[in-house]
């Protein structure tokens, strides 16, 4: 570039440095209008999240729930259903005696009286 075109170039920018754009004034009111409505909406209670969302949340979302809720259902099979193999562990530790020595009858307990057939 030579002198006269930097001359040029500069006088441009000083120019533009001295005449700074006023923004019009129906514009400025738009923006005000939309700042009070983005204000309001920004000063309303914040929503109360659930017992269970909240739950769900500290567990670590869904995918830890279905796991969690996987794992229960199936310990609660094992423990209505156990195999044999679970049932001859349990003897060797707990000692002499078969499995059916810990299941509860839970009909005398409760005052049932089942008659053959009746289920």
């Amino acid at each position: 570039m030579s002198d006269h075109e930097d001359k040029m170039l500069e006088d441009c920018f000083a120019a533009a440095r001295q005449a700074a754009p006023e923004p019009d004034s129906a514009l400025l009111a738009r923006v005000m209008a939309d700042a009070r409505q983005v204000q309001s909406r920004s000063q309303r209670a914040p929503r109360r999240v659930g017992l269970w969302a909240r739950l769900r949340l500290e567990l670590g979302g869904w995918p830890a729930v279905a796991g969690l809720s996987a794992a229960a259902l199936t310990g609660l099979w094992i423990g209505i259903s156990p195999p044999d193999g679970v049932l001859t562990a349990a003897e060797g530790y707990l000692g002499a005696g078969t499995g059916s020595d810990y299941v509860v009858d839970l009909s005398a307990s409760a005052g049932f009286d089942f008659e053959e057939g009746m289920l």
